[in-house]
């Protein structure tokens, strides 16, 4: 069945929308591209120094230089304070948060906020309900100090897990919420904080990216399907258009072939007469 001029206007719009979305959270056209040196001198000396320099210099150094161009998962756990206790030495205009609380939500909003234009969002925000297994003070390794560490601080309040599209990606909102003194709430309000990064070789059936994309796929499908009842309120059915128009195209069809038609009978009528009227008798 052939569509309204309407309803085709709405498919192509909805197309050129999923196009554009699925590009857009897929990070297309610099997916899987690895960070250039240029670039990793420049995150490298854009995070140097204002949060976490002795806990996070290596890891970022390691992270930067590591990097494959891959979406990743990144794993937050989070220790909060009973207090606040924001450092001294405060940028100028800036509001301190007058609960912890309030701390925790401007960070939050924030951050979020910065990392929605590239495509991350949350998968997931749990809190803390204990561990299974935990490392002990007899677990030894090359990081042995590390582990006697953790055998008595890995508890946890809160565990979050945001989606980047690439590496590349969480630098920039880490450098933004940067340059919004927004880990300057963190150090307030954060006691401790362990991040994992995670970028899994199996992809299962159903991942939290392809559920996204079908969300919104979804959403356009059923969005052209209930535009066909709308579109018949605002402009008319589809089939009555068709049926007047057809209709009208028969009758002036009829129209033209009764005038005809009486045309015809007319000139044979005519005709007719003519041929029953008699003839004048000749002059003598």
């Amino acid at each position: 069945m052939a569509l309204s001029p309407e309803r085709s206007t709405l498919m192509y719009m909805l197309v050129a929308f999923y196009a554009t979305f699925f590009m857009w959270y897929a990070g297309w056209p610099r997916q899987g591209d690895p960070l250039s040196e240029i670039e990793r001198e420049r995150y490298s000396k854009a995070l140097q120094g204002g949060f976490d320099d002795e806990v996070f210099a290596g890891d970022l150094e390691n992270f930067i230089e590591n990097d494959d161009g891959r979406p990743f998962t990144a794993v937050m756990n989070i220790a909060y304070r009973t207090e606040l206790d924001y450092p001294e030495n405060l940028p100028e205009n800036f509001v301190e948060a007058e609960s912890i609380t309030e701390a925790i939500q401007t960070l939050s909003s924030g951050f979020l906020w910065t990392a929605v234009p590239y495509a991350s969002i949350p998968i997931f925000i749990m809190d803390y309900s204990g561990h299974v297994y935990r490392a002990s003070d007899d677990d030894e390794d090359e990081d042995g100090e590390v582990m006697q560490r953790h055998g008595s601080l890995e508890t946890w309040d809160q565990v979050v897990a945001l989606r980047f599209r690439s590496r590349r990606d969480f630098l920039d909102v880490v450098t933004e919420a940067k340059e919004q003194n927004l880990f300057y709430h963190k150090s307030a309000s954060f006691s401790r904080m362990s991040v994992v990064v995670g970028s899994g070789r199996f992809t299962p059936l159903v991942t939290a990216d392809m559920a996204v994309c079908c969300i919104v796929l979804v959403w356009c499908f059923l969005t052209f399907e209930i535009s066909g009842p709308i579109f018949s309120l605002l402009f008319g059915d589809e089939g009555d258009k068709k049926k007047k128009k057809k209709e009208k195209k028969e009758k002036k069809e009829k129209d033209k072939k009764d005038k005809s038609d009486k045309k015809t009978l007319k000139s044979s009528s005519t005709e007719e007469a003519a041929a029953a009227s008699p003839s004048p008798a000749p002059a003598n």
